[in-house]
């Protein structure tokens, strides 16, 4: 195939979909434990065990991004709606795997100053990332899902 024009372009096309397709199993698989919470005890021993007085603005970032992932995770809970929570899902999976890096990087920083800028801007972008992934699923972004057949089977 060629580097150039149409045939890159469907190549391009092809794979992007193929990525696309691995991403959404490995969102699906990852939803009923990320609805479990299933690294709560992690999180919770992460929190105790970084108490150096340089980073605890950070766990308190990170804090903060937990707390809006409870948020959205009660909110789907009580909303008890199997086709929003499957629309929402990258949204809580991407909140949730965020966590998980922060304190990963966050354990890597407590004594490098250079790791500790990195955890830093992450941790500040992740938080970021949680506000508008919330936004998405507490707005009922996903309710219109429901007359989505009517958008795909128009009667004449």
């Amino acid at each position: 195939m060629r580097e150039t024009g149409i045939e890159q372009l469907v190549r391009d096309v092809r794979i992007t979909s193929i990525y696309e397709g691995t991403s959404q199993v490995q969102v699906a698989a990852s939803l009923k434990l990320v609805m479990a919470d299933i690294l709560q005890p992690y999180f919770s021993d992460k929190k105790q065990s970084l108490n150096a007085h340089h980073i605890l603005p950070l766990v308190e970032m990170i804090d903060e991004v937990r707390s809006i992932f409870l948020t959205c995770l009660e909110y789907l809970k009580d909303k008890n709606d199997a086709h929003y929570n499957s629309a929402s899902a990258k949204s809580l999976v991407d909140i949730y795997g965020s966590i998980f890096a922060a304190y990963l990087l966050l354990t890597n920083a407590e004594k490098n100053e250079q790791k500790l800028l990195i955890a830093s801007r992450y941790i500040n972008n992740a938080r970021a990332n949680a506000q508008a992934n919330s936004i998405l699923i507490l707005s009922s972004q996903y309710d219109d899902l429901k007359q989505a057949e009517l958008l795909t089977n128009p009667t004449h």
